[in-house]
């Protein structure tokens, strides 16, 4: 998302309108939009926000995340005050098939208000004033209709015959005091009580009179209380006729109308009561000849004009497709097409899923595309071909088809998968498989760290994670950190490119290292926001330090780094190594830490110090032999060199305990097996301060 932005700011107008639908996920150019929205009101930040909406709304993915409604009244409206008439009402045509396609005819009915205000705006009075006065003339009890109206009127220079529609509005309002639109017509009231009055008509010499007599006649209606009960008005009636003669025979005067009609016809082409009779194809007859005679105003939805012919209905899917729908070799194009955001091939992907399920007799095909996309030469360019791979088994999966499993266990296997959105048990129990990976380990935390270098997330069971406070602050405070604050018991390693501890902890996982340490009240009340005062409590797999190195704040991995850097300075100062293997060892990388404090004892073997640390790591994760000479033979040579070693006595009280513990099987002297938060942190500020 983060750098969706970056790149977008950095595009020209002409680069971002030349770039291909479907290229960016329209989330993130929602992101983008927001973000142009901060800065200064330009005409190019204007043109930029029209370019960026024109992406989303041209690509064929039907995002469940998106609000298309507002979308496409924020392009309308925009397109329209910066007076790109014919684009806002391409614009408007475009949103009502949409909301008529996608079944929200609620929202299509606004549709056809704002449609006829933009004529308005436009300056194509006759054409708004008749759409107005069908709309009203259909719903004469409306009142949603006469705001929209007396707005609409106001601002196009009309405030009398805005006043006329306001009379009979009142009408509806002592009918109806409590409808949501009475305070808005009020204020409307206001406005037109303000601008003058009687002594300067109305210019109705640019409205057709017949259109203002049918807006005249439909206030009439309201104020007389009837109601219309035709769904489709003159003419357009007679196309639902069985006879398509009849109906043919009234083309010249629906055509004559012009664009009057139009957002009418669209409904009727998508009414869904009438799937079967002649009525849609007809009104799709009279769109497509209105299109030509203007097509400016149809080249959103041009392509579903062109497509709506014999069973085209079976083009659409839910998930894929805005306006109009896709042949399976359309589908099978984008679902393919690696320069496409891996959202949208997911969605095709559901949409082919879809029409398996709805035409049987394509499913074997589909499968077998499907499966042979697991291979496809570019499955392991990056992240999102991953995701993309997932994607496509989990449409597998839906389908059941158990033939392509051997596919699906490859791409598993070569680690071409992207195991965050599904994981092979998921798929062998959709599938009714047998099991085949093991059970998940109990004695630790499995975690979803995503690789720095190369963007994937994989999961990494670890079983202690060492959370250092310092480096939370700081990232808190906006300043840069290399590492991540969470320190896993051992390297790890991406098992895609090699890096090693450049990764970073997903966030959901380090809300489930919240719960491990403060329990789920705290987990749940740091997911919904809320302030969180609970106390740290113990936990066996996580720690919290304020780490401190070189008598600085230095997170424990660039410490160790910084370590690595001065032993190779000087590889015989054995104090660095045994200052590495404590630092090791508070972060619990304990076969590190004992690997390096026997290489401080190979550097220095007779140094008491040195012999009782390295006793101490063989005590608890070595050689316990070892760790009992090494006792003995610390205490051996401290108790002969006492006076000349101002630690001793310190040193001998630990080879004691530690020989005592040793004998009766208790973990050494270092720490004990569990330590609450703050002593462990004291504990691993005593050891580096030694």
């Amino acid at each position: 998302m983060k750098n969706t932005k970056i790149r977008f700011q950095r595009m020209g107008l002409e680069e971002i309108r030349s770039q291909p639908p479907g290229k960016w996920s329209g989330s993130d150019l929602l992101d983008v939009l927001d973000d142009l929205r901060q800065a200064e009101r330009a005409e190019e930040t204007w043109a930029k926000e029209i370019a960026i909406r024109s992406l989303i709304l041209h690509s064929p993915d039907h995002s469940e995340i998106i609000d298309y409604n507002a979308v496409y009244f924020d392009q309308t409206l925009v397109l329209e005050s910066t007076e790109k008439f014919d684009a806002s009402i391409a614009t408007a045509y475009a949103a009502l098939v949409y909301h008529l396609q996608h079944d929200e005819r609620s929202n299509a009915y606004t549709w056809l208000r704002q449609i006829a205000g933009t004529f308005l705006a436009a300056g194509e009075m006759s054409v708004g004033i008749a759409q107005f006065a069908r709309i009203v003339r259909g719903e004469p009890g409306n009142l949603s209709n006469y705001y929209t109206l007396i707005t609409a009127l106001d601002q196009t220079g009309l405030p009398v015959l805005a006043r006329e529609a306001l009379a009979a509005a009142d009408v509806l309002m002592e009918q109806q005091p409590d409808d949501s639109n009475a305070p808005h017509i009020e204020r409307l009231r206001e406005s037109l009580s303000e601008s003058n009055g009687e002594d300067n008509p109305d210019n109705l010499s640019a409205i057709d009179p017949q259109a203002l007599a049918d807006l005249r006649t439909a206030f009439a209606l309201t104020r007389a209380g009837r109601q219309n009960t035709d769904e489709y008005l003159p003419p357009l009636a007679v196309l639902l006729d069985e006879d398509p003669n009849r109906a043919i025979d009234h083309d010249d005067e629906i055509l004559a109308q012009g664009q009057v009609l139009v957002p009418e016809l669209l409904f009727l082409a998508w009414d869904e009561e009438l799937y079967g009779t002649p009525a849609p194809e007809h009104a799709l007859r009279l769109l497509r000849s209105l299109r030509d005679r203007r097509p400016a105003l149809f080249v959103d939805i041009d392509r579903w004009l062109q497509q709506a012919k014999g069973d085209w209905r079976d083009l659409l899917s839910t998930r894929f497709g805005l306006v109009g729908g896709y042949s399976q070799s359309e589908l099978r194009e984008w679902v393919a097409n690696a320069g496409c955001d891996w959202m949208l091939r997911s969605a095709t992907g559901d949409a082919l899923v879809q029409r398996a399920n709805d035409h049987p007799q394509e499913r074997a095909e589909i499968v077998a595309f499907l499966s042979d996309l697991l291979s496809r030469p570019e499955a392991e360019a990056n992240v999102d071909e991953e995701t993309v791979t997932a994607c496509l088994i989990g449409n597998l999966a839906d389908l059941g088809a158990v033939e392509t499993y051997p596919a699906i266990e490859a791409a598993f296997a070569e680690d071409r998968v992207d195991v965050q959105m599904l994981d092979l048990d998921f798929v062998q129990e959709k599938l009714g498989l047998p099991r085949t990976t093991p059970p998940r380990r109990k004695d630790g935390l499995y975690l979803n760290l995503t690789c720095k270098r190369c963007g994937r997330t994989r999961p990494h069971f670890v079983q202690h994670v060492t959370i250092d406070i310092g480096s939370q602050e700081r990232r808190a405070e906006g300043r840069p950190i290399r590492y991540d604050p969470h320190v896993m018991d051992r390297e790890i390693i991406c098992p895609k490119c090699g890096a090693r501890d450049a990764y970073e902890l997903r966030p959901m996982d380090a809300l489930h290292l919240i719960a491990e340490t403060q329990g789920l009240g705290s987990w749940l009340r740091m997911a919904t926001g809320d302030a969180d005062s609970s106390p740290v409590r113990p936990s066996p797999y996580v720690t919290r330090i304020k780490s401190v190195i070189f008598d600085r704040p230095m997170h424990p991995l660039e410490g160790l780094a910084e370590y690595r850097r001065r032993i190779r300075r000087n590889p015989q100062n054995a104090d660095l190594r045994v200052r590495m293997s404590m630092l090791l060892r508070v972060i619990h990388r304990f076969p590190e830490s004992l690997e390096t404090i026997r290489q401080a004892y190979e550097v220095r073997p007779t140094d008491p110090e040195v012999m009782v640390f390295r006793a101490l790591a063989e005590h608890d994760f070595g050689d316990k032999d070892a760790a009992q000479e090494l006792y003995e033979s610390a205490l051996s040579r401290l108790l002969r060199s006492a006076r000349r070693l101002p630690q001793a006595s310190e040193l001998v009280g630990i080879a004691e305990d530690g020989l005592h513990a040793l004998a009766a099987g208790r973990p050494s002297p270092w720490q004990p097996q569990y330590l609450s938060a703050e002593e462990e942190a004291a504990l691993a500020g005593r050891d580096r301060r030694r």
